[in-house]
């Protein structure tokens, strides 16, 4: 039998297509639950909605391959407003296609 802490632990891994560039992310899956989608929507409500775009991936980014002069780019709220923002929304876009039930293995998402 599967135990809560294993399956909150697992992480995903897609390959997010960007100005011609290639960025492979890998996430947490488990940290996309009702209180993320929650938070998610409660920052839109506020006059920075970018926010919420930032702290959820934040949240949920576990490493990329982004690097800053050849140096590790971590996906951290602090770095990512740094970014542009339809960079973010690629990132954003690509996790929560990871995260439909009847995803298709072999894709752009292969699980980690």
């Amino acid at each position: 039998m599967p135990d809560r802490a294993a399956l909150l632990k697992k992480t995903r891994t897609a390959t997010v297509e960007y100005d011609g560039e290639r960025i492979t992310i890998t996430y947490a899956p488990a940290k996309i639950t009702p209180r993320w989608e929650q938070a998610f929507n409660e920052a839109l409500k506020g006059e920075w909605k970018s926010r919420a775009v930032v702290e959820t991936l934040a949240d949920a980014l576990v490493d990329w391959d982004v690097t800053d002069g050849g140096k590790p780019y971590p996906p951290k709220v602090e770095n990512l407003v740094q970014l542009p923002m339809d960079l973010l929304s690629a990132v954003f876009v690509a996790i929560m296609e990871g995260q439909r039930p009847n995803r298709t293995s072999g894709g752009s998402f292969a699980a980690g």
